[in-house]
């Protein structure tokens, strides 16, 4: 088959194996497109908390601190509250992001793809780069700076397999 392939001139490109990303903050779906096949997904990451509001997520008040020396306590700051280095909602998105990216690290190690192309908000795909590993981000061949999380089923694959015929 791959020296009929050869003869053809289709090279290596006729069997790629591409995955594309596409998220948003509330869930991240991966799709395999082969050439000539049609897209199917693969797997999906949910991120619940997106959609809760941050009061909902927290268990409790932070925590109060007391003055510690008399110099605080003159300035009139003998008790404060502890805040949280990050909310909740940021602490959920990150974890989902680095799920994400230990899968297409482990994906991409057992050589499942060959390309991988990202559909969603700039930062949104800046911060799942910084999550892979070097030959991962070798792997990506685009980004595309769209938002089509939102879309469902066929809609979505329909989307996707136009902006997929530029790449």
């Amino acid at each position: 088959m791959a020296t009929q392939n050869n003869e053809l001139g289709l090279g290596s490109h006729y069997n790629r194996k591409r995955w594309v990303v596409v998220g948003d903050a509330s869930r991240f779906i991966i799709y395999e497109k082969r050439t000539h096949r049609d897209i199917k997904e693969l797997r999906s990451f949910s991120n619940p908390a997106a959609h809760n509001k941050i009061s909902d997520l927290m268990s409790d008040q932070p925590g109060r601190g007391f003055a510690r020396n008399r110099r605080q306590v003159n300035a009139g700051v003998p008790r404060h509250a502890y805040s949280s280095e990050q909310d909740p909602k940021t602490h959920a998105l990150e974890t989902t992001v680095k799920d994400v990216g230990q899968f297409l690290d482990s994906a991409c190690s057992q050589h499942k793809f060959d390309d991988l192309i990202f559909v969603m908000d700039g930062k949104l795909s800046g911060f799942l780069k910084e999550n892979l590993g070097k030959s991962t981000r070798e792997a990506l061949l685009a980004t595309h700076d769209k938002d089509l999380a939102w879309l469902e089923g066929q809609g979505l694959k329909s989307r996707l397999e136009s902006l997929l015929k530029y790449n």
